[in-house]
């Protein structure tokens, strides 16, 4: 079983935040072939994701440990973007690079 919390959408990939069992980001072809996880450690609810294209980025908030996160599309580059004072995220947008 699995909780679907955020989806959007790209020119390539479907990409997704799941609440389940086994918190995880996932994304796949939009046809819904080639599903893979692309973050799968050190989640508790992720939601509110968000893709740079441009920059091959993406973002997310985790609702639970309080803070926004971002890394490559293909999951390496993760860091803690900010942790301070964000109550119970559940979704965020992004304008312009950082």
């Amino acid at each position: 079983l699995f909780f679907i919390c955020s989806m959007v959408l790209d020119f390539s990939f479907l990409w997704w935040t799941d609440w389940g069992k086994e918190p995880k980001i996932e994304r796949a072809y939009l046809d819904g072939t080639h599903r893979e996880t692309i973050i799968s450690t050190d989640l508790e609810w992720p939601n509110g994701i968000v893709v740079d294209y441009e920059e091959n980025k993406i973002f997310w908030c985790d609702a639970k440990k309080d803070r926004i996160e971002v890394a490559n599309m293909d999951g390496t580059g993760r860091r803690v973007l900010v942790k301070d004072d964000l109550p119970h995220l559940f979704g965020f947008s992004l304008l312009g690079m950082l």
